[in-house]
């Protein structure tokens, strides 16, 4: 019973919409904060060297950078050493962003945990570790087909794994725009996001 109840805790706290909100503010950021993150780190850069590093298109980096460029975070300068190569780097605004990003993220991080003793985070930690690494597991996986292999959604879900890296490809070029189901339309992916949003797992 406790096992079923700590199953039935972990997919509410997925769904609660503080988590989902603070997720855009934690680790899993848009490919225009990744962006800015980057330049941040390593500093000026060729669109080319941030397509390979996010393992994205050119064209889709061309695109994040021009919506940066709108609201002032990056600016885009000729290289010193050859006139011919354009460097993108993060302005005194972008950093900000950053910094702003990062501080609201500690603050609920620290709301979050603030009733929890060192021992208790620290004992929660290994804990999810340990659920994070046998969820994501070939073992558990191959369990979770087996067993749902009947289920009439599953299938569908087996029909379409093909499709679902260059889906996710789409999806990360185009996190920073609401419109995901133009980006899926017309290709041979929208199956996935009709599916997807079929079972409530849209965007």
């Amino acid at each position: 019973m406790e096992k079923d109840t700590i199953f039935s805790y972990l997919l509410h706290l997925g769904h609660q919409p503080a988590f989902m909100l603070a997720a855009q503010f934690g680790t899993l950021e848009n490919t225009s904060i990744r962006t800015l993150t980057m330049l941040s780190e390593r500093g000026k850069l060729t669109a080319g060297q941030i397509a390979e590093a996010l393992g994205i298109t050119p064209a889709s980096v061309t695109q994040i950078i021009k919506k940066l460029e709108q609201t002032e975070t990056v600016e885009r300068m000729k290289s010193t050493e050859d006139s011919r190569v354009t460097l993108v780097a993060i302005t005194a605004k972008g950093k900000a962003l950053l910094l702003d990003r990062s501080l609201a993220s500690q603050a609920m991080t620290d709301k979050l945990f603030e009733n929890f003793t060192a021992d208790e985070v620290h004992q929660l930690y290994s804990l999810l570790q340990k659920l994070n690494d046998m969820s994501g597991s070939q073992e558990f996986l191959d369990f979770v087909h087996q067993t749902l292999s009947d289920d009439e959604r599953w299938s569908s879900l087996d029909q379409l794994r093909m499709h679902f890296s260059k889906a996710r490809e789409i999806m990360r070029e185009t996190r920073d725009s609401s419109d995901f189901e133009n980006a899926f339309r017309g290709s041979s992916h929208f199956g996935v996001y009709e599916c997807l949003r079929e079972w409530g797992l849209g965007f």
